[in-house]
């Protein structure tokens, strides 16, 4: 055989390896992508089905990394206008369904629902997660933590936004993220979700939030909050504080995004 026939004959066999390589991968793994211009979520589903994802821009990609969730087929992923957050709906190992969110940035936030039922095939989903006539919320802001309480059992109401769920059945969620930025370090200010004004009530999770830096970013501290009611009474208004306590002697500028209220199943 001659010597160029050979470097042919190198190169188809690579080019075939190549393509089956290409053919494995992707018959064990789905994609899925939901655009916020300039990024997008990648979300791929591996052969032991837990879940990876990736954020892109027009020209490059981050690594991988897992978040939590097992998925048994391809996850459906899309953008909430309303919520400015990524949601993703799946079906489990065993039928059930699940949607979780993920922030702006591509941050999962842990949030796992299980939504009524059960499939035996793929998730869809188009457009908004949640029927847009019963979203309420309440605008991005912020305050100087001075003018924040200093007891934690008497909170100050950041914000607040009320829902009306029409009839049974339907599940009550409501969820804001922010952040702290410090002017003094070692001071802690603890936020919480709340159906209660003022006092000291919690329903989320209630994180003190607290750095040993106030040099820009890296003093920065970042929350997410979720609530959920998931069997609501009809025909009854539900109202959701966001609020928040400080240590004395805590200074800076405590900012969040929508407070976010909202129906689903």
């Amino acid at each position: 055989m001659r010597k160029g026939e050979k470097k042919i004959m190198k190169r188809e066999n690579a080019l075939v390896v190549s393509v089956l390589c290409l053919f494995l991968v992707l018959s064990i793994s789905a994609m899925c992508w939901a655009a916020s211009y300039p990024s997008e979520l990648v979300v791929v589903r591996a052969a032991d089905n837990s879940l990876w994802k990736a954020m892109c821009t027009a020209s490059s990609c981050t690594a991988f990394s897992g978040f939590p969730g097992m998925f048994a087929s391809t996850p459906t992923v899309l953008w909430d206008e309303l919520m400015y957050k990524y949601v993703i709906w799946g079906r489990a190992t065993d039928g059930s369904i699940w949607r979780a969110t993920f922030d702006y940035v591509g941050t999962f936030n842990d949030d796992w629902v299980s939504i009524p039922g059960s499939t035996p095939s793929q998730i869809g989903a188009i457009g908004s997660t949640f029927k847009y006539p019963y979203v309420e919320f309440a605008k991005s802001s912020n305050i100087g933590v001075s003018n924040i309480s200093t007891d934690c059992g008497n909170m100050t109401n950041l914000t607040q936004v009320s829902t009306n769920p029409p009839a049974p059945g339907y599940a009550l969620y409501a969820s804001t993220d922010g952040i702290y930025a410090p002017t003094t370090v070692n001071k802690w200010v603890r936020v919480c979700l709340s159906t209660s004004s003022g006092g000291g009530a919690c329903d989320s999770l209630g994180p003190y939030l607290e750095s040993s830096s106030i040099a820009g970013y890296e003093g920065e501290k970042r929350f997410a909050l979720n609530l959920t009611i998931a069997s609501p009474a009809a025909n009854t208004t539900y109202h959701w504080y966001l609020k928040a306590c400080r240590e004395t002697g805590a200074t800076g500028t405590l900012m969040w995004d929508r407070l976010i209220s909202n129906i689903g199943f």
